[in-house]
């Protein structure tokens, strides 16, 4: 059975929780690329170090740090391409777009875990597999029941069911 998908605008808690979720990435994201591009300078000057004492040559010293700065910038720039395109890129989009996607999905199992007192269905769904449900909801649907899930476009947040 293929699932049916709309799209839709985001609703303001929606959004709301995406740009709170923008936040939180980008603030870490700067807090490692700074301690990225500190290493970045400070091993230049280490390599540089060590062949100064080892070579007792200044030449050579500056010929080192030269090309351990570059390695490490290049370095520098590469990591911080691939971690904004993992971490914030597809937010950002998200914020752009305002779109989410509702997606209908049947209900293959339901579960009762005792350990944490929750109650779970099982999806026939790529992007979802299970989720938590009220224990109302629990009782109110049944296996072959279709529900519809919402999440974002891009960063595919999830934002809830019904």
């Amino acid at each position: 059975m293929s699932n049916f998908i709309k799209i839709e605008p985001l609703e303001e808690d929606e959004l709301a929780f995406i740009q709170k979720r923008n936040e939180k990435e980008s603030k870490a994201y700067v807090l490692g690329m700074n301690m990225v591009l500190i290493a970045s300078v400070a091993i230049p000057f280490v390599v540089a170090l060590i062949y100064k004492i080892r070579f007792q040559r200044t030449d050579i010293m500056i010929q080192a740090f030269l090309y351990a700065l570059c390695i490490t910038l290049s370095f520098s720039a590469i990591v911080s391409f691939f971690s904004y395109r993992r971490s914030l890129f597809d937010i950002r989009k998200d914020l752009k777009e305002k779109t989410k996607i509702v997606e209908s999905s049947l209900i293959t199992e339901k579960k009762f875990m005792p350990l944490n007192n929750t109650w779970h269905f099982y999806l026939d769904n790529a992007f979802k597999y299970s989720i938590e449900v009220s224990e109302d909801d629990f009782h109110r649907f049944h296996v072959n029941d279709e529900i519809n899930i919402e999440y974002s476009t891009y960063s595919k947040e999830y934002f809830g069911y019904y």
